[in-house]
């Protein structure tokens, strides 16, 4: 040790009670390999007698490290490792379990040497020569493939990835940490996904914090950079570039993988997919669709450049609504249902809150007319929380989204849902638009269907006959909106009952249409 880190001072509080280091510490003032190596056995009388065989079987290797570079050493120190576990399972009845904290640190400086199965020969020597059984537990960012090597080792191995915490063993881990506020720890339960070490560290910043002051949920919206680092290190820059592209969709498949690779030039080559998606935060379902663990993600998004995310959102957004161009409703897929979805999450990322609304109006039209309301309503709602707090609860562009929420709602049935957004919408378009403005009659329209669709014809008849007056005061009285207008009263008056003024109302909509679209157009079968 002194001789690879030849600056950095042995101090023995550094070491355990009961290392050899501390030890020999103990009995030197000054410990110096090279003055201390001719004299090893008279050293070993004074190490406690625990240490005294071992020096004396070691004598061979221990007198050649004076002689040795610092390259040398470090080559042989798994040897030291071999025999030191060789001895101790040799002396023991017991079994010994080994963990392994993180594998790719193993053979970090020969990344670039050789093939990758070479990397870690020799560990796999050294597992194979121990006679004794032992358990090894080796932690990684992906799986072991020795079986590329010798299928034998299949019989050996049993690999899975690290399953997330229970909630309730989460929430002891934080109790016993003295995290007992509620707010925070719901926080960290629920961003960490179960994940130890994400707790490990969380702990760690409610600790530092309540040294200065009382730690609030805030403290701990961002992932803490050590997941970050923890999740990059072992990684080339090719690797550390295609990941924080990848971090911005949320999921893709080779053909997309091999699109983003190359359209932001990460370096990454296409043909090495599968090896990218060994990692333990990667996942491929079966239809080959390939996602990253949420906390990767959101590390990787919290740590890089915010440019970068906002051009592949852009990217993605252009990516996914080219699908939707031109779309006949009789002919929409899953295909277009799921770009539909991806496209909007992306657009919340890449559109000021005008255009969204806009947007989203636009390419959602289709579904809305194929009737795929169960699809668009979510959507709807989201937009409308944005729009409410980036703009504000009075502008234009929230009365347009309650007032097509509402019918959404209408659509499926869910009247109590509808009244209170066309109430709103209607209050929002009266204060900031004129009396007779067409907005106003859109939303008295949806709002008169709604009572009239719950049996509250009371209320429904007297916005109907506002309709149909501002209509009539905007337009030609021969307009086919003066014509839907009289539609809708008259059926009203069918529908309460009144018969003979549905009966002149139904007339007086059939002679417009006649007069304005002919006698032979499609629109005279609705009358």
């Amino acid at each position: 040790m002194k001789k690879i880190n030849p600056h950095s001072p042995l101090v023995k509080e550094n070491y355990s009670e009961d290392s050899i280091v501390r030890d020999v510490l103990d009995i030197c003032d000054e410990f110096v390999p090279v003055n201390l190596i001719p004299n090893v056995y008279n050293l070993a009388k004074s190490l406690p007698e625990r240490y005294q065989k071992w020096t004396l079987k070691r004598k061979e290797d221990i007198s050649k490290l004076p002689d040795l570079e610092p390259t040398e050493i470090y080559e042989r120190l798994p040897v030291y490792l071999a025999h030191d576990l060789a001895d101790y399972l040799q002396n023991t009845s017991e079994s010994a379990v080994i963990f392994i904290d993180t594998y790719e640190s193993l053979w970090e400086k020969e990344r670039d040497k050789g093939s990758f199965n070479a990397k870690d020969e020799w560990f796999r020597k050294l597992i194979e020569n121990i006679q004794k059984s032992c358990l090894w537990v080796i932690c990684g960012k992906e799986s072991l493939r020795w079986e590329e090597v010798d299928e034998d080792w299949k019989n050996y191995l049993d690999q899975r990835k690290i399953g997330k915490l229970p909630e309730e063993d989460a929430l002891d881990l934080l109790k016993r940490c003295e995290i007992t506020e509620k707010d925070i720890q719901n926080v960290l339960i629920e961003s960490s996904e179960g994940v130890p070490y994400y707790l490990e560290l969380s702990i760690d910043i409610y600790r530092k914090i309540k040294q200065k002051e009382q730690p609030t949920p805030g403290n701990f919206a961002k992932v803490p950079e050590g997941i970050f680092c923890r999740f990059v290190k072992y990684l080339d820059r090719e690797e550390k570039e295609t990941l924080k592209v990848l971090s911005v969709p949320r999921y893709w498949n080779r053909e997309l993988f091999k699109i983003l690779i190359e359209k932001f030039n990460t370096g990454y080559p296409a043909t090495s997919f599968s090896e990218l998606h060994r990692f333990s935060f990667m996942d491929i379902d079966e239809e080959g669709k390939c996602s990253m663990h949420q906390l990767m993600r959101k590390s990787l998004q919290d740590y890089q450049d915010q440019d970068l995310q906002k051009e592949v959102h852009n990217f993605m957004l252009d990516f996914y609504s080219n699908h939707l161009k031109d779309l006949d409703i009789k002919a929409i897929t899953q295909e277009h249902e799921n770009a539909l979805i991806e496209a909007f999450y992306h657009a919340k990322d890449s559109l000021e809150a005008e255009e969204l609304c806009e947007w989203f109006i636009s390419v959602s039209d289709p579904f809305n007319r194929a009737a795929f309301w169960q699809l668009i309503t979510p959507m709807y709602e989201e937009m409308l929380q944005i729009l409410e707090s980036k703009l504000s609860p009075q502008h234009p562009y929230v009365a347009t989204t309650l007032d097509n929420l509402a019918g959404l709602y209408k659509s499926t049935g869910e009247y109590e849902k509808a009244l209170p957004l066309f109430q709103r919408a209607l209050d929002i378009r009266e204060n900031t638009l004129n009396p007779q403005h067409p907005d106003i009659a859109s939303t008295l329209n949806g709002l008169a269907e709604l009572y009239r669709m719950m049996g509250h014809y009371d209320k429904a008849f007297p916005l109907y006959q506002n309709i149909f007056d501002i209509y009539e005061r905007m337009l030609s009285p021969q307009h086919p909106e003066v014509a839907m207008a009289l539609n809708d009263l008259a059926l009203l008056y069918s529908e309460m009952g009144h018969y003979d003024k549905a009966l002149s109302l139904y007339q007086r909509t059939l002679e417009i249409v006649e007069k304005v679209m002919g006698p032979q157009h499609n629109t005279l079968q609705q009358y």
